[in-house]
């Protein structure tokens, strides 16, 4: 059976948030950019899970909903997926688009992934 050494995962995605200002319908607000990492670790059935979490949003709401406002949604257009070797070593740089949503699970037949150069600043 093949195996692979344990790496880190690390993701940033963009999206639209949405926020319900008092008692008012939810509205769109500016791109956001959120990001996190996951340690991958090998596994006896060759898959691994991934569950990323995410720092939380920096979202200027407050000058928009002076009088208080709740997140209810982020809704994610595209994020790219980079898997790097312990040593920090890049393996894979996949960009990823998806149709817009809301929370829940992205059916896998809805993603649109490709490999990508990493950054001209990263070479």
């Amino acid at each position: 059976m093949p195996s692979f050494n344990s790496a880190l995962l690390r993701m940033t995605a963009q999206g639209h948030p949405w926020a319900t200002c008092g008692g008012s319908i939810p509205i769109e607000f500016n791109e956001i950019s959120v990001s996190g990492s996951q340690n991958l670790a090998p596994s006896e059935e060759d898959t691994t899970t991934i569950a990323v979490v995410t720092n939380t949003p920096q979202v200027d709401i407050a000058t928009e909903c002076p009088g208080g406002w709740v997140l209810s949604d982020v809704s994610f257009s595209q994020f790219t997926l980079v898997v790097e070797s312990l040593t920090g070593q890049e393996l894979i740089r996949l960009g990823c688009t998806l149709p817009s949503s809301a929370n829940g699970l992205v059916p896998n037949n809805a993603l649109d992934c490709i490999q990508v150069p990493p950054p001209k600043s990263e070479l």
